[in-house]
Protein backbone atom coordinates (compact mmCIF):
# COMPACT_ATOMS: atom_id res chain seq x y z
CA UNK A 1 0.00 0.00 0.00
CA UNK A 2 2.95 2.40 -0.92
CA UNK A 3 1.74 5.84 -1.08
CA UNK A 4 -1.84 5.43 -0.39
CA UNK A 5 -2.06 6.61 3.22
CA UNK A 6 -3.11 10.48 3.08
CA UNK A 7 -2.53 12.19 6.48
CA UNK A 8 -5.24 14.78 8.09
CA UNK A 9 -5.42 16.83 11.20
CA UNK A 10 -7.80 15.06 14.40
CA UNK A 11 -10.17 17.97 13.69
CA UNK A 12 -10.83 18.04 10.43
CA UNK A 13 -10.81 14.02 10.33
CA UNK A 14 -13.65 14.21 12.48
CA UNK A 15 -16.00 17.45 10.91
CA UNK A 16 -15.50 15.17 7.62
CA UNK A 17 -16.50 11.76 8.61
CA UNK A 18 -18.20 12.02 11.90
CA UNK A 19 -20.66 13.82 12.28
CA UNK A 20 -22.62 14.90 15.76
CA UNK A 21 -25.97 13.86 16.26
CA UNK A 22 -27.91 16.17 16.61
CA UNK A 23 -30.44 15.28 19.57
CA UNK A 24 -28.15 14.67 21.77
CA UNK A 25 -25.57 16.75 24.27
CA UNK A 26 -22.17 15.75 23.78
CA UNK A 27 -20.90 15.05 27.56
CA UNK A 28 -17.30 16.46 28.36
CA UNK A 29 -14.45 14.44 28.40
CA UNK A 30 -11.70 16.08 30.61
CA UNK A 31 -9.75 13.68 32.31
CA UNK A 32 -11.68 10.42 31.25
CA UNK A 33 -8.02 8.79 30.33
CA UNK A 34 -5.84 10.11 33.28
CA UNK A 35 -5.43 6.81 34.58
CA UNK A 36 -3.52 5.21 31.92
CA UNK A 37 0.28 5.81 32.14
CA UNK A 38 3.31 6.22 30.56
CA UNK A 39 6.04 3.49 29.79
CA UNK A 40 3.91 0.15 30.48
CA UNK A 41 3.08 -2.68 28.65
CA UNK A 42 0.45 -3.14 25.87
CA UNK A 43 -1.88 -5.13 27.92
CA UNK A 44 -1.52 -1.78 30.90
CA UNK A 45 -2.21 0.14 28.31
CA UNK A 46 -5.65 -1.67 26.85
CA UNK A 47 -7.21 -2.54 30.34
CA UNK A 48 -6.71 1.18 31.46
CA UNK A 49 -8.42 2.14 28.21
CA UNK A 50 -10.81 -0.06 28.50
CA UNK A 51 -11.98 0.55 32.04
CA UNK A 52 -11.82 4.57 31.43
CA UNK A 53 -14.14 3.94 28.11
CA UNK A 54 -16.64 1.68 30.51
CA UNK A 55 -16.33 4.09 33.47
CA UNK A 56 -16.96 6.99 31.06
CA UNK A 57 -19.52 5.68 29.20
CA UNK A 58 -17.93 6.91 25.85
CA UNK A 59 -19.59 4.09 23.78
CA UNK A 60 -23.33 3.89 24.52
CA UNK A 61 -24.73 1.06 23.46
CA UNK A 62 -21.41 -0.35 22.28
CA UNK A 63 -18.20 -2.35 24.10
CA UNK A 64 -14.86 -2.10 23.16
CA UNK A 65 -13.27 -5.61 23.64
CA UNK A 66 -9.94 -6.76 24.02
CA UNK A 67 -9.17 -9.70 21.76
CA UNK A 68 -5.93 -10.05 21.84
CA UNK A 69 -5.50 -13.41 23.03
CA UNK A 70 -8.43 -15.52 20.94
CA UNK A 71 -8.68 -15.63 17.00
CA UNK A 72 -11.28 -15.73 14.98
CA UNK A 73 -12.47 -19.57 14.72
CA UNK A 74 -13.10 -19.17 11.09
CA UNK A 75 -10.12 -17.08 10.09
CA UNK A 76 -7.61 -19.77 9.18
CA UNK A 77 -4.82 -18.08 9.19
CA UNK A 78 -5.29 -17.07 13.28
CA UNK A 79 -4.81 -13.41 13.33
CA UNK A 80 -6.20 -11.70 16.37
CA UNK A 81 -6.24 -7.75 16.25
CA UNK A 82 -6.23 -6.14 19.46
CA UNK A 83 -9.46 -5.00 20.25
CA UNK A 84 -12.42 -4.12 18.34
CA UNK A 85 -15.91 -2.30 19.14
CA UNK A 86 -19.00 -4.14 19.47
CA UNK A 87 -23.04 -3.57 19.24
CA UNK A 88 -23.89 -4.72 22.69
CA UNK A 89 -26.40 -7.45 20.77
CA UNK A 90 -23.40 -8.52 18.20
CA UNK A 91 -20.55 -9.01 20.76
CA UNK A 92 -18.53 -12.22 20.93
CA UNK A 93 -18.47 -15.04 23.56
CA UNK A 94 -15.34 -15.22 25.70
CA UNK A 95 -13.63 -12.14 24.41
CA UNK A 96 -12.81 -13.76 20.83
CA UNK A 97 -12.15 -11.60 17.94
CA UNK A 98 -15.18 -11.91 15.74
CA UNK A 99 -14.28 -10.57 12.19
CA UNK A 100 -17.92 -10.41 10.95
CA UNK A 101 -19.32 -8.03 13.49
CA UNK A 102 -16.67 -5.38 14.28
CA UNK A 103 -17.35 -2.30 13.60
CA UNK A 104 -14.12 -0.84 14.71
CA UNK A 105 -11.09 -2.28 15.24
CA UNK A 106 -8.15 -1.58 17.75
CA UNK A 107 -4.50 -2.58 17.92
CA UNK A 108 -2.67 -1.05 20.96
CA UNK A 109 1.63 -0.75 20.97
CA UNK A 110 3.88 0.04 24.09
CA UNK A 111 6.13 3.23 22.51
CA UNK A 112 5.05 6.63 21.92
CA UNK A 113 7.58 7.23 18.96
CA UNK A 114 8.88 3.64 17.75
CA UNK A 115 5.61 1.58 17.58
CA UNK A 116 3.92 4.70 15.63
CA UNK A 117 3.22 3.22 11.66
CA UNK A 118 3.84 7.12 10.35
CA UNK A 119 6.02 9.97 11.09
CA UNK A 120 4.50 13.40 11.39
CA UNK A 121 8.13 14.63 12.06
CA UNK A 122 8.28 17.42 9.55
CA UNK A 123 10.65 16.79 5.94
CA UNK A 124 9.77 13.15 6.86
CA UNK A 125 8.36 10.31 4.89
CA UNK A 126 5.04 10.38 6.47
CA UNK A 127 5.45 6.20 5.53
CA UNK A 128 8.44 6.13 7.71
CA UNK A 129 10.64 2.77 6.00
CA UNK A 130 12.05 1.76 9.27
CA UNK A 131 11.21 -2.21 10.09
CA UNK A 132 9.25 -1.66 13.03
CA UNK A 133 7.20 0.97 11.69
CA UNK A 134 6.62 -0.95 8.61
CA UNK A 135 5.86 -3.99 10.66
CA UNK A 136 3.09 -2.25 12.20
CA UNK A 137 1.67 -1.08 9.13
CA UNK A 138 1.12 -4.27 7.63
CA UNK A 139 -0.16 -5.33 10.78
CA UNK A 140 -3.30 -2.51 10.84
CA UNK A 141 -3.25 -3.03 6.98
CA UNK A 142 -3.82 -7.05 7.15
CA UNK A 143 -6.77 -6.64 10.31
CA UNK A 144 -8.28 -4.04 7.64
CA UNK A 145 -8.25 -6.16 4.69
CA UNK A 146 -9.95 -8.61 6.79
CA UNK A 147 -12.63 -6.62 7.85
CA UNK A 148 -13.49 -5.56 4.18
CA UNK A 149 -13.32 -8.89 2.60
CA UNK A 150 -16.00 -10.95 5.41
CA UNK A 151 -18.41 -7.58 5.99
CA UNK A 152 -20.35 -5.62 3.19
CA UNK A 153 -18.37 -2.20 3.89
CA UNK A 154 -17.99 0.86 1.73
CA UNK A 155 -15.27 1.93 4.43
CA UNK A 156 -14.36 0.99 8.09
CA UNK A 157 -12.46 2.93 10.87
CA UNK A 158 -9.16 1.75 12.87
CA UNK A 159 -7.88 3.34 16.19
CA UNK A 160 -4.15 2.59 16.65
CA UNK A 161 -3.02 3.49 20.57
CA UNK A 162 1.02 3.66 20.76
CA UNK A 163 1.65 4.82 24.17
CA UNK A 164 -0.13 7.86 25.05
CA UNK A 165 -0.90 8.81 21.24
CA UNK A 166 -3.04 7.76 18.47
CA UNK A 167 -4.54 7.71 15.59
CA UNK A 168 -7.53 6.93 13.78
CA UNK A 169 -7.91 5.74 9.94
CA UNK A 170 -10.54 5.19 8.03
CA UNK A 171 -10.17 2.44 5.14
CA UNK A 172 -12.17 2.90 1.68
CA UNK A 173 -11.13 1.10 -1.80
CA UNK A 174 -9.27 3.90 -2.52
CA UNK A 175 -6.72 3.92 0.19
CA UNK A 176 -6.66 5.25 3.96
CA UNK A 177 -6.79 8.62 5.64
CA UNK A 178 -4.83 8.88 8.30
CA UNK A 179 -5.01 11.30 11.22
CA UNK A 180 -1.51 13.12 12.44
CA UNK A 181 -0.91 11.58 15.58
CA UNK A 182 -2.55 13.12 19.15
CA UNK A 183 -2.02 12.89 22.81
CA UNK A 184 -5.30 11.24 24.16
CA UNK A 185 -4.52 11.90 27.72
CA UNK A 186 -3.60 15.51 27.71
CA UNK A 187 -6.19 15.78 25.08
CA UNK A 188 -9.05 13.00 25.53
CA UNK A 189 -11.81 15.25 23.34
CA UNK A 190 -10.40 13.50 20.02
CA UNK A 191 -10.89 10.06 20.55
CA UNK A 192 -13.47 10.40 23.09
CA UNK A 193 -15.66 12.32 20.53
CA UNK A 194 -14.71 9.81 17.88
CA UNK A 195 -15.77 6.73 19.61
CA UNK A 196 -19.26 8.79 21.21
CA UNK A 197 -20.29 9.97 17.78
CA UNK A 198 -19.36 6.55 16.04
CA UNK A 199 -21.88 5.13 18.39
CA UNK A 200 -24.65 7.32 17.38
CA UNK A 201 -24.10 6.76 13.17
CA UNK A 202 -26.80 4.83 11.16
CA UNK A 203 -24.98 1.71 10.42
CA UNK A 204 -24.87 2.81 6.34
CA UNK A 205 -22.96 6.55 8.04
CA UNK A 206 -20.53 3.60 10.32
CA UNK A 207 -19.42 1.98 6.81
CA UNK A 208 -21.94 -0.87 6.39
CA UNK A 209 -23.44 -1.34 2.35
CA UNK A 210 -27.96 -1.04 3.30
CA UNK A 211 -27.83 -3.46 -0.13
CA UNK A 212 -26.68 -6.10 1.62
CA UNK A 213 -29.22 -7.23 4.07
CA UNK A 214 -28.24 -9.76 6.95
CA UNK A 215 -30.09 -12.73 6.56
CA UNK A 216 -31.39 -14.07 10.29
CA UNK A 217 -31.76 -17.79 11.17
CA UNK A 218 -35.17 -18.83 11.51
CA UNK A 219 -36.48 -16.47 8.14
CA UNK A 220 -37.77 -17.80 4.45
CA UNK A 221 -34.58 -16.29 3.36
CA UNK A 222 -32.55 -18.51 5.40
CA UNK A 223 -35.07 -21.65 4.83
CA UNK A 224 -34.81 -20.84 0.87
CA UNK A 225 -30.74 -21.33 1.23
CA UNK A 226 -31.25 -24.50 2.98
CA UNK A 227 -33.66 -26.17 0.90
CA UNK A 228 -31.91 -25.10 -2.32
CA UNK A 229 -28.20 -26.74 -1.00
CA UNK A 230 -29.84 -29.91 -0.08
CA UNK A 231 -32.28 -30.93 -3.53
CA UNK A 232 -31.20 -33.67 -4.95
CA UNK A 233 -30.39 -33.86 -8.78
CA UNK A 234 -32.25 -36.18 -10.93
CA UNK A 235 -30.17 -39.24 -12.44
CA UNK A 236 -30.27 -40.11 -15.84
CA UNK A 237 -32.88 -43.23 -14.46
CA UNK A 238 -35.14 -40.46 -12.87
CA UNK A 239 -35.08 -38.70 -16.17
CA UNK A 240 -35.89 -41.24 -18.65
CA UNK A 241 -39.17 -42.69 -16.15
CA UNK A 242 -40.32 -39.30 -15.66
CA UNK A 243 -43.88 -38.69 -17.41
CA UNK A 244 -42.48 -34.82 -18.14
CA UNK A 245 -39.69 -36.86 -20.49
CA UNK A 246 -42.25 -39.22 -21.73
CA UNK A 247 -44.40 -36.51 -22.73
CA UNK A 248 -41.69 -34.58 -24.16
CA UNK A 249 -39.94 -36.98 -26.05
CA UNK A 250 -42.57 -39.15 -27.70
CA UNK A 251 -42.76 -38.14 -31.43
CA UNK A 252 -38.61 -38.06 -31.36
CA UNK A 253 -36.69 -40.13 -33.08
CA UNK A 254 -34.49 -42.44 -30.93
CA UNK A 255 -31.17 -40.42 -32.25
CA UNK A 256 -33.44 -36.70 -31.30
CA UNK A 257 -34.64 -38.57 -28.01
CA UNK A 258 -31.00 -39.46 -26.78
CA UNK A 259 -29.24 -36.39 -28.16
CA UNK A 260 -32.04 -35.00 -25.84
CA UNK A 261 -30.85 -37.23 -23.29
CA UNK A 262 -27.27 -35.93 -23.04
CA UNK A 263 -28.64 -32.43 -23.29
CA UNK A 264 -30.83 -32.54 -20.21
CA UNK A 265 -27.84 -33.66 -18.22
CA UNK A 266 -25.65 -32.07 -18.54
CA UNK A 267 -28.09 -28.78 -17.87
CA UNK A 268 -28.95 -31.37 -14.51
CA UNK A 269 -25.12 -31.58 -14.10
CA UNK A 270 -24.32 -27.94 -14.44
CA UNK A 271 -27.20 -27.24 -11.92
CA UNK A 272 -25.63 -29.64 -9.48
CA UNK A 273 -22.47 -29.00 -9.66
CA UNK A 274 -23.61 -25.00 -8.80
CA UNK A 275 -25.98 -26.63 -5.95
CA UNK A 276 -22.54 -28.16 -4.38
CA UNK A 277 -20.48 -24.85 -4.72
CA UNK A 278 -23.31 -23.38 -2.97
CA UNK A 279 -23.85 -25.72 -0.36
CA UNK A 280 -19.83 -25.33 0.51
CA UNK A 281 -20.50 -21.47 1.04
CA UNK A 282 -22.99 -21.74 3.70
CA UNK A 283 -20.27 -23.92 6.03
CA UNK A 284 -17.28 -22.37 8.15
CA UNK A 285 -19.53 -20.22 9.87
CA UNK A 286 -20.43 -17.17 6.94
CA UNK A 287 -23.03 -15.62 7.77
CA UNK A 288 -25.69 -15.08 4.90
CA UNK A 289 -26.86 -12.34 3.12
CA UNK A 290 -29.50 -10.63 0.56
CA UNK A 291 -28.30 -8.07 -1.97
CA UNK A 292 -29.46 -6.56 -4.47
CA UNK A 293 -28.33 -5.26 -8.39
CA UNK A 294 -30.04 -2.46 -10.09
CA UNK A 295 -30.29 -3.57 -12.78
CA UNK A 296 -28.90 -1.11 -15.82
CA UNK A 297 -29.51 -3.84 -18.74
CA UNK A 298 -32.02 -2.02 -20.08
CA UNK A 299 -32.08 -2.88 -23.78
CA UNK A 300 -30.46 0.23 -24.58
CA UNK A 301 -27.64 0.49 -27.44
CA UNK A 302 -24.89 1.41 -24.51
CA UNK A 303 -26.01 -0.02 -20.84
CA UNK A 304 -22.73 1.21 -20.05
CA UNK A 305 -24.71 4.71 -19.81
CA UNK A 306 -26.99 5.23 -17.51
CA UNK A 307 -28.99 8.52 -15.35
CA UNK A 308 -27.73 7.82 -12.00
CA UNK A 309 -27.98 11.86 -11.59
CA UNK A 310 -31.40 11.80 -10.56
CA UNK A 311 -33.16 10.23 -7.81
CA UNK A 312 -35.56 9.51 -10.14
CA UNK A 313 -33.79 7.64 -12.75
CA UNK A 314 -35.70 4.51 -12.31
CA UNK A 315 -34.02 0.28 -12.61
CA UNK A 316 -35.48 -2.19 -11.84
CA UNK A 317 -33.66 -4.60 -8.92
CA UNK A 318 -33.17 -7.96 -8.68
CA UNK A 319 -31.87 -10.06 -5.50
CA UNK A 320 -29.91 -12.53 -4.49
CA UNK A 321 -28.92 -14.89 -1.62
CA UNK A 322 -25.37 -15.28 -0.73
CA UNK A 323 -23.11 -16.35 1.98
CA UNK A 324 -19.17 -17.09 1.63
CA UNK A 325 -17.19 -16.19 -1.52
CA UNK A 326 -16.16 -18.33 -3.85
CA UNK A 327 -13.12 -15.87 -4.69
CA UNK A 328 -12.06 -13.42 -2.77
CA UNK A 329 -9.57 -10.80 -3.64
CA UNK A 330 -6.72 -10.04 -0.88
CA UNK A 331 -5.95 -6.32 0.11
CA UNK A 332 -7.88 -3.48 1.75
CA UNK A 333 -7.95 -1.51 -1.77
CA UNK A 334 -7.96 -1.95 -5.04
CA UNK A 335 -11.19 -3.38 -6.72
CA UNK A 336 -12.01 -6.08 -3.67
CA UNK A 337 -13.59 -8.48 -6.28
CA UNK A 338 -15.56 -11.09 -4.22
CA UNK A 339 -17.35 -14.19 -6.66
CA UNK A 340 -20.43 -15.69 -5.20
CA UNK A 341 -22.87 -18.66 -6.59
CA UNK A 342 -25.81 -16.82 -5.32
CA UNK A 343 -29.55 -18.41 -5.21
CA UNK A 344 -32.01 -15.70 -6.93
CA UNK A 345 -34.49 -15.10 -4.96
CA UNK A 346 -37.38 -15.14 -7.69
CA UNK A 347 -35.98 -17.95 -10.00
CA UNK A 348 -34.47 -20.07 -7.32
CA UNK A 349 -31.83 -20.69 -10.05
CA UNK A 350 -28.43 -20.13 -9.27
CA UNK A 351 -25.95 -17.59 -10.95
CA UNK A 352 -22.74 -16.29 -10.42
CA UNK A 353 -22.20 -12.81 -8.83
CA UNK A 354 -19.54 -10.86 -9.00
CA UNK A 355 -19.35 -7.83 -6.47
CA UNK A 356 -16.07 -5.57 -6.89
CA UNK A 357 -14.64 -1.91 -6.61
CA UNK A 358 -14.77 -1.01 -10.33
CA UNK A 359 -12.31 2.26 -11.49
CA UNK A 360 -14.65 5.54 -11.74
CA UNK A 361 -13.13 6.43 -14.70
CA UNK A 362 -14.15 8.70 -17.51
CA UNK A 363 -13.98 6.40 -21.13
CA UNK A 364 -14.31 2.66 -19.02
CA UNK A 365 -16.99 0.74 -20.12
CA UNK A 366 -18.21 -1.46 -17.09
CA UNK A 367 -17.83 -5.10 -18.05
CA UNK A 368 -21.13 -6.11 -18.36
CA UNK A 369 -22.02 -3.83 -20.73
CA UNK A 370 -19.38 -5.35 -22.85
CA UNK A 371 -20.46 -8.92 -21.95
CA UNK A 372 -23.93 -7.88 -22.71
CA UNK A 373 -23.06 -6.08 -26.25
CA UNK A 374 -20.97 -9.94 -26.77
CA UNK A 375 -24.05 -11.65 -25.81
CA UNK A 376 -26.45 -9.62 -28.33
CA UNK A 377 -24.14 -10.77 -31.34
CA UNK A 378 -24.33 -13.91 -30.60
CA UNK A 379 -20.40 -14.68 -29.55
CA UNK A 380 -19.53 -18.13 -28.59
CA UNK A 381 -18.22 -18.78 -25.10
CA UNK A 382 -19.28 -15.96 -23.54
CA UNK A 383 -20.63 -15.65 -19.99
CA UNK A 384 -24.95 -14.77 -20.14
CA UNK A 385 -25.56 -11.60 -18.38
CA UNK A 386 -28.76 -11.69 -16.25
CA UNK A 387 -28.30 -8.21 -14.77
CA UNK A 388 -25.08 -5.64 -13.95
CA UNK A 389 -24.95 -1.85 -12.55
CA UNK A 390 -23.14 0.56 -9.94
CA UNK A 391 -24.49 0.32 -6.54
CA UNK A 392 -26.29 3.53 -6.36
CA UNK A 393 -24.27 6.15 -4.16
CA UNK A 394 -21.43 4.05 -3.42
CA UNK A 395 -17.78 5.66 -4.34
CA UNK A 396 -14.73 6.04 -2.81
CA UNK A 397 -13.33 9.36 -1.43
CA UNK A 398 -9.77 8.72 -0.46
CA UNK A 399 -8.49 10.11 -3.45
CA UNK A 400 -10.26 13.36 -3.31
CA UNK A 401 -8.43 13.92 -0.12
CA UNK A 402 -4.80 13.63 -1.37
CA UNK A 403 -2.53 16.84 -2.18
CA UNK A 404 1.21 17.09 -3.24
CA UNK A 405 2.87 20.52 -2.98
CA UNK A 406 4.01 19.58 -6.42
CA UNK A 407 1.49 21.36 -8.66
CA UNK A 408 2.35 19.02 -11.27
CA UNK A 409 2.16 15.70 -9.58
CA UNK A 410 0.33 12.86 -10.50
CA UNK A 411 -2.24 11.18 -8.11
CA UNK A 412 -1.70 7.94 -6.96
CA UNK A 413 -4.71 6.73 -5.84
CA UNK A 414 -7.92 6.23 -8.42
CA UNK A 415 -11.54 6.62 -7.30
CA UNK A 416 -13.65 3.66 -7.11
CA UNK A 417 -17.44 2.78 -7.89
CA UNK A 418 -19.01 -0.25 -5.80
CA UNK A 419 -20.62 -2.93 -8.85
CA UNK A 420 -22.40 -5.95 -9.26
CA UNK A 421 -22.69 -8.38 -12.15
CA UNK A 422 -25.24 -11.60 -12.20
CA UNK A 423 -24.01 -14.16 -15.06
CA UNK A 424 -26.09 -17.20 -16.03
CA UNK A 425 -23.49 -19.47 -15.99
CA UNK A 426 -21.30 -20.43 -12.40
CA UNK A 427 -17.97 -22.06 -14.24
CA UNK A 428 -16.17 -24.56 -13.33
CA UNK A 429 -12.31 -24.25 -11.46
CA UNK A 430 -9.71 -25.45 -13.77
CA UNK A 431 -8.22 -27.65 -10.87
CA UNK A 432 -11.50 -29.73 -11.21
CA UNK A 433 -9.53 -31.11 -14.57
CA UNK A 434 -7.34 -33.77 -15.05
CA UNK A 435 -6.42 -32.65 -18.75
CA UNK A 436 -7.03 -30.04 -21.00
CA UNK A 437 -8.79 -32.26 -23.33
CA UNK A 438 -11.34 -32.48 -20.91
CA UNK A 439 -11.76 -28.70 -21.28
CA UNK A 440 -12.82 -29.73 -25.24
Amino acid sequence: MDVKFVPRDPEDFLKSFIEAPTDKTEPCWDGVFDSILSGVKEKDISHAMLKCIKVSDVCPGYKVLNTSNKADKHDEFGQKVDGGLYLNTEKPKGKRNYWFHQRVSFEWKRSDTEDDPFDDTPGCTFEDTSELRKKNRGQIISYASEVLMRQHRCFHFTVVVFGLYARIIRWDRSGAIVTRHFNYKDDPRILCRFLWRFCHLSDEKQGYDPTAVFVERGTPDFASMMRASKKKANTRSRVIKSARWKKRTQSMTSEERKAELERVMLNINREDYARQCFAESLKGGWLRWKVSVDDSCDGSEDSSVEDTSSPSAERSTRWFLVSKPYFMAQGPTGRGTRGYVALDCVTGKFMFLKDAWRVDADGLEKEGAVLKSLNNTEVRNIPTVICHGDVRNQHTITHKYWSDPDPGARNPMKGHAHYRLVEEEVGCSLSRFDTGQLLK
